[in-house]
């Protein structure tokens, strides 16, 4: 079965995150030059990503790393969250969780509610 796009989330105007129904997340960085970037970054094992959602923080010093907290869903219920930070402009997982949100059916929607983070 060939790969396609399920879900799609600008967390800037320079970066775009695409989830596919092979269950890869990935972080694409488009440059205003034109140029386009693709790096894998997560990998759902349940695949199928039916949902997501991102949050982004950047720090208020400019000399500190932007972060990019993305939520997703799978077809079976399990639910994924990765902390992305950038490290010499490049995308890096330096965190992530997963757990069976419902085991029966499959996640229709995950959000991230900012009020209760930072």
């Amino acid at each position: 079965k060939s790969e396609y796009v399920r879900c799609l989330h600008f967390a800037r105007e320079d970066t775009l995150y695409v989830a596919t129904n092979h269950g890869y997340l990935y972080h694409v960085n488009i440059s205003f030059a034109g140029t386009v970037s693709w790096t894998k970054v997560v990998q759902v094992i349940g695949g199928n990503i039916v949902c997501m959602d991102v949050m982004s923080l950047k720090s208020a010093n400019v000399f500190e790393h932007v972060e990019d907290w993305i939520s997703v869903g799978d077809a079976k219920g399990n639910a994924t969250v990765a902390k992305i930070i950038f490290v010499s402009s490049s995308p890096k997982v330096t965190f992530s969780c997963n757990w069976t949100a419902e085991r029966e059916r499959q996640l229709l929607g995950i959000y991230w509610c900012k009020s209760l983070s930072y």
